[in-house]
């Protein structure tokens, strides 16, 4: 398993404001299973495996492959209805939960579509104070508190692997396996590869 290349993309104001005005709609699509207002966990072992995204349990195996906790139809059964979906790379795409501020990218490398049935949990990413590591620490809170649960945590530019692992798949190497994205010295997300769509 290895963290999943990301692309940052600009947003124009007006595009901006249209992703803001779908989004409020968005919300009022999803199911009221869907919804909540407790804390939301991110659980990830040492060996870089991710067993809990809020309310999705996953149950890696101990050589980290995962079963079909993992796929697209499993996640919209625990999480509803994704208020967005969006096509990217020929075998991915990104399902966004609002309420939950949270957006899963699947892959399916076989072929087919990745958010349907046949798509598998690639990489998490998580906004909101609700949001917290299962070590205690929580969105919104200062590098210093940072620093104090995750004494190892390792700087990379504007984001921190709080818990790093090995990979020997691909170009094997360590990668962060659980990262919060830090701004003016604030957590503002958390992000996890998960890689359950394999390479």
């Amino acid at each position: 398993m290895r963290a999943a290349s990301c692309t940052v993309k600009v947003i124009t104001t007006t595009g901006a404001l249209a992703l803001a005005i779908f989004a409020l709609g968005a919300l009022a699509d999803e199911p009221t299973s869907a919804r909540g207002t407790g804390q939301l966990v991110v659980a990830v072992r040492s060996d870089g495996a991710v067993t809990q995204l809020g309310p999705l349990r996953l149950h890696p195996s101990r050589s980290g492959g995962y079963g079909s906790e993992a796929t697209y139809r499993a996640v919209v059964n625990v999480l509803g209805q994704p208020g967005a979906v969006r096509r990217g790379a020929r075998y991915e795409c990104a399902a966004r939960w609002f309420r939950h501020g949270l957006r899963i990218v699947f892959a399916d490398y076989s072929g087919l579509t990745a958010c349907t049935t046949g798509g598998w949990v690639q990489e998490a990413s998580m906004t909101g104070a609700r949001w917290r590591t299962a070590e205690g620490l929580r969105i919104g809170e200062r590098v210093e508190d940072l620093q104090a649960v995750y004494p190892d945590a390792e700087r990379h530019g504007s984001v921190w692997w709080l818990i790093r692992a090995f990979t020997p798949i691909g170009e094997s190497g360590w990668y962060g396996a659980l990262i919060a994205v830090v701004r003016d010295g604030r957590v503002t997300g958390f992000q996890a590869p998960v890689g359950a769509g394999g390479e």
